[in-house]
């Protein structure tokens, strides 16, 4: 079935179960031939205009078992998701990447590449707020990583295995040793990226030490690195997270201003990475402010992007201040189940356990308030 304009056209099959059939009927040894020709072919007739074409070479060269190309590909394509803040696909290439490099022979430059592909996709789920599984990304590699005296990545490991000393472990001297050991060492191979997961990662660490001067220097330094490179994503993220420590501060009204700001390049933008980020944060402000409705709104829109971005660590946050605007509202069950979605995604991504107390004191306020007599 041709579909297009020629020179321009392709050829499709009309039905996906007539594909299914061709396909599985060709041998294994012939397909993986065709998918390798069809990228190459895919490398000639593209070659102009090869960044629209990352994700499905990527595919056929590691159905072919090339898997060098199909590293590279996935590699690309992983960037290319990054950019455009898709951190769920970052991370399937990411994995992809590392599959195909650990089916090559073992060299020197093949386990730099390794832990190359390693850190970065600690980096995505990091993104994403899955911090058990950034761990896990990198622990095969801290020590190569540590003997190799390979600096740029030893310094976003250091930042990985502090974000999670942080938020999971709970053990915030451990947690700063890390961060403020990857901020040493980026300053000092003077490597942007690594300097800016630092500087953000460490904020976030001081602030919950209550160093609220610190962290608001640090998160301005990764602000201003967002900002010369252009990421409109990165600066929503920064400037969001920035309204927070104005508002631990006491700021509150520099806390709005700012979140209202991250809001507005978030909604210019498009993105809903970015609008994830900006409406839960700016509903905090709003609850800071003392404007539920209007929290409420930004909360709900907040908790609705997280769950189509799988950023279950804005989730968990957005239903715990939505559990406390509806308990401070008198709607003591919408605060409740609020919590207690607050509670699974927390146990789910292996949140720090006073945490998850905090959500299950939360849930017996709620019933103190309605006047409730069965409460643990």
């Amino acid at each position: 079935y041709e579909r297009g304009i020629y020179p321009e056209s392709t050829y499709i099959f009309k039905h996906a179960l007539t594909r299914e059939v061709v396909y599985e009927s060709i041998l294994t040894k012939r397909k993986m031939k065709l998918h390798g020709k069809i990228g190459n072919a895919i490398e000639e007739l593209y070659k102009d205009n090869i960044v629209e074409h990352y994700e499905v070479l990527a595919e056929h060269y590691i159905t072919s078992e090339g898997y060098e190309q199909g590293a590279e590909y996935s590699r690309l394509a992983g960037k290319k998701a990054e950019k455009a803040a898709s951190f769920v696909d970052a991370v399937s290439y990411g994995k992809k990447r590392i599959a195909c490099l650990e089916k090559l022979p073992v060299t020197t430059d093949a386990q730099k590449k390794i832990i190359d592909a390693r850190t970065t996709l600690g980096l995505y789920f990091s993104q994403l707020g899955h911090l058990v599984e950034a761990k896990k990304a990198v622990e095969p590699i801290i020590d190569v990583a540590l003997q190799s005296g390979y600096q740029k990545r030893l310094s976003q490991v250091h930042t990985i295995i502090g974000l999670y000393n942080c938020l999971i472990e709970e053990d915030l001297s451990k947690a700063l040793h890390h961060l403020e050991e990857a901020l040493r060492i980026s300053e000092a191979i003077n490597h942007i990226m690594s300097l800016f997961f630092a500087s953000y990662w460490l904020s976030m660490a001081l602030c919950l030490n209550c160093e609220f001067e610190k962290a608001i220097t640090h998160i301005k330094n990764a602000l201003e690195i967002n900002v010369a490179a252009n990421s409109l994503w990165g600066v929503v993220a920064m400037k969001s997270q920035l309204s927070s420590f104005y508002n631990c501060q006491g700021r509150v009204d520099l806390g709005y201003q700012t979140s209202q700001e991250a809001l507005r390049i978030a909604e210019e933008s498009g993105d809903i990475y970015s609008k994830t980020w900006a409406y839960l944060f700016h509903g905090i402000s709003c609850c800071y402010k003392g404007f539920f409705e209007e929290a409420l709104d930004c909360l709900l829109k907040g908790a609705d992007f997280s769950e189509k971005t799988d950023f279950l660590k804005i989730s968990e946050w957005a239903n715990s201040d939505l559990g406390f605007i509806y308990s401070e509202m008198g709607e003591y069950q919408k605060s409740k189940d609020h919590y207690r979605k607050s509670i699974s995604v927390g146990e789910h991504i292996t949140t720090g356990p006073s945490v998850i107390k905090f959500y299950k004191t939360g849930i017996a306020k709620a019933a103190v308030m309605n006047k409730e007599r069965d409460i643990d």
